[in-house]
């Protein structure tokens, strides 16, 4: 089987996320979609996350109501390895405790762009296939980067960030746009970034 890990804080999930996983999924880039909540990715600061079992909990929610709610899969499995969350070894535990499946990683191309910053790129290229949707309306990504990146020009494009939905809940804006109403109501309900 194909899985295709989506690996990211999701500090919160927003429709972005939320589309581009449902995209992957509808279009048979992948059988699965794991979306992979980690508890702290070391290129973010720390001290803007939310605690991440609320960030699971939201991310359950956003699917909750998912057509393809069986075949997306809101994994806590970077919560019982080492921190900070390096995916060279989410990867690595996953291919020793999975063997069957092929695992691929979804980014945007804003991560690709700094992908070179990340613990053991090369291998990571070397032994699995990026799937990179564009970011913020452009489609302006190197297509002749690597074999194994491939770009999906097609996928829906949401200008949204979860740094926005944390600066509405900072001010007091409306942030019902931008993520599932029960991911807004948990939000309003456990007075998260206030």
């Amino acid at each position: 089987m194909t899985i295709a890990l989506y690996l990211g804080s999701f500090n919160p999930i927003h429709y972005g996320h939320i589309a581009i996983s449902e995209y992957i999924v509808s279009e048979g880039f992948a059988d699965e979609v794991w979306l992979v909540v980690s508890p702290h990715n070391p290129l973010k600061d720390y001290k803007t996350l939310a605690n991440e079992n609320q960030r699971l909990d939201m991310a359950k929610l956003a699917f909750s109501d998912s057509r393809y709610k069986n075949k997306i899969i809101v994994s806590d499995i970077e919560f019982g390895l080492p921190k900070p969350s390096y995916s060279i070894n989410t990867l690595t535990w996953l291919e020793e405790k999975y063997p069957d499946n092929d695992f691929m990683i979804i980014m945007g191309e804003d991560n690709l762009a700094v992908f070179n910053k990340w613990k053991d790129w090369e291998l990571i290229l070397e032994r699995h296939n990026l799937l990179v949707y564009p970011r913020n309306g452009s489609q302006n990504i190197d297509k002749t980067s690597h074999s194994s990146i491939t770009i999906m020009s097609n996928a829906p494009l949401y200008p949204i960030e979860s740094t926005m939905i944390r600066n509405c809940v900072k001010n007091n804006n409306d942030f019902n746009k931008l993520t599932s109403e029960k991911v807004v109501n948990y939000i309003k309900q456990n007075k998260i970034y206030e």
